[in-house]
C-alpha cells in the first residue's frame, strides 16, 4: 500500500472504531489498535520482515511493541513496508544499490617515463 493510502486507511479505521465505540457504549479504539498491531506482528513473521532494509525490520514481538506504542505512525508505516515487500520493491539487508557490484579498483594513469629513448 502506498504510504498515503496507509495513512488514509489507518485514519478510517480509527474513525470507524470511534464511531462504533459510541454505538456499543465502550471503547473499541484500544481493541482495534491491539488487533491491527497483532496482525502486523504475525504478518511480519510470514513475510520475513527482518530480512529487509527498513526502520521496522524487527522480530514480531519488538514490532508489536513499537507499532502499539506509536500506532498512528507505525501501522501505516508497516502497511507501506509490507506493500514494498509484496511487490518486490524492498531491498534486502546486506545488499546495496550502488552503481557497481564489487570494489572499485582504479589503475594508475600512465606516466611519461624518462627511461624511454627519445627520437
Amino acid at each position: 500500500m502506498k504510504w498515503y493510502w496507509g495513512i488514509l486507511f489507518s485514519l478510517a479505521l480509527l474513525a470507524l472504531a470511534v464511531f462504533a465505540s459510541r454505538i456499543v457504549g465502550f471503547d473499541l479504539v484500544l481493541a482495534m489498535v491491539v488487533v491491527t498491531t497483532l496482525w502486523a506482528a504475525l504478518d511480519s513473521r510470514k513475510i520475513d520482515l527482518k530480512r529487509y532494509k527498513s526502520g521496522l525490520s524487527y522480530r514480531p514481538v519488538v514490532l508489536f511493541i513499537a507499532v502499539a506504542l506509536l500506532w498512528i505512525a507505525g501501522f501505516p508505516w508497516y502497511l507501506h513496508v509490507r506493500y514494498r515487500i509484496k511487490h518486490g520493491l524492498a531491498e534486502l539487508k546486506g545488499t546495496h544499490s550502488g552503481p557497481t557490484d564489487g570494489p572499485v579498483i582504479s589503475e594508475p594513469a600512465p606516466s611519461a617515463s624518462s627511461d624511454e629513448p627519445s627520437s
